[in-house]
């Protein structure tokens, strides 16, 4: 299941997609399970000749060379990097003038290679073994390109997932898939930080390309709308306890005026009849308790 995920999320559309894995970083434990299972999952979805099935191809020559020299770069490093190995594909299987370039893999590319330092757009795939989470999530951090539209990771456990999302920021994140979130049409799609900026699709793209425009009314003539005059200078001591009871009630988004106005008439009625100290105890329990009620309500 992972590598039909992998590899059919990689080579769609010769793996010219944004969201296409760009890097696959995976456990030693599990490495040689996964990369047999990749080359299965090649073979049985374009067969064990990519170039003879319905394998799309490159959209110029242009960059069907660029990725021709991509794997001509791994290939010559491989004499210096022992660890360094090209599981399924090459440069030799490629046909620059079809603009065919053959599904690749290569194992424990050589960190100074290309395939490490640019976005690759084609139908090859580096894959990093890492000794623990750690040094994956300190890879992630510290050594791919920025910040990653996208954050595939295969696990069992929901812990595994926000450990990693925690630790290594993305513009999204999906669990034991990869770019299936594009195809439900409700979630943004959008970058961060040096992936991107801004999100579109569905709601989003609305308010995108829109403008909130706020307006607040407030009515003019009676004493009670400012409280009289409490917000203004000068501030003597019972405007204090007032402005001070004030900032502590908690942010409702909407709140009917009428519900705010009967908060304050509780803490007047409490203020005449008990001064202002126990006026601002009272007033300030009265006020969360209308509040709540309101909530609840």
């Amino acid at each position: 299941n992972v590598a039909d995920r992998i590899v059919f999320t990689k080579l769609f559309n010769c793996g010219q997609t944004c969201v296409a894995p760009d890097t696959l970083i995976v456990h030693a434990k599990h490495v040689k399970d996964l990369s047999r299972s990749i080359v299965r999952a090649v073979q049985e979805q374009f067969s064990k000749d990519p170039s003879q099935s319905t394998m799309s191809r490159i959209v110029s020559k242009a960059h069907t060379q660029r990725l021709i020299d991509y794997l001509k770069e791994v290939e010559s490093l491989q004499s210096e990097h022992p660890d360094t190995e090209v599981i399924f594909g090459g440069a030799a299987t490629c046909n620059l003038e079809d603009k065919y370039v053959c599904p690749t893999f290569v194992l424990n590319p050589p960190s100074e290679c290309r395939l490490l330092k640019e976005e690759i757009f084609g139908p090859i795939l580096p894959i990093v073994v890492v000794p623990s989470r750690t040094a994956a999530i300190d890879f992630i951090q510290n050594k791919l390109r920025g910040t990653p539209l996208a954050l595939y990771i295969f696990t069992s456990t929901s812990k595994v997932f926000d450990i990693m999302t925690t630790a290594c920021p993305s513009a999204a994140a999906v669990r034991n898939d990869a770019m299936i979130h594009l195809s439900n049409p409700h979630l943004p799609l959008g970058g961060l930080d040096t992936s991107g900026m801004g999100q579109y699709q569905g709601l989003a793209s609305f308010e995108s390309f829109s403008h909130t425009f706020p307006t607040v009314y407030r009515p003019l003539g009676t004493w009670l709308a400012d409280l009289n005059n409490v917000r203004c200078q000068p501030y003597s001591a019972w405007k204090v306890v007032i402005l001070q009871l004030a900032a502590s009630i908690p942010d409702i988004p909407v709140m009917p005026w009428n519900a705010f106005a009967a908060i304050g008439v509780l803490g007047f009625a409490t203020a005449s009849s008990s001064g202002v100290a126990v006026w601002a105890r009272n007033a300030a329990a009265d006020g969360l308790d209308l509040m709540s009620a309101y909530l609840r309500s």
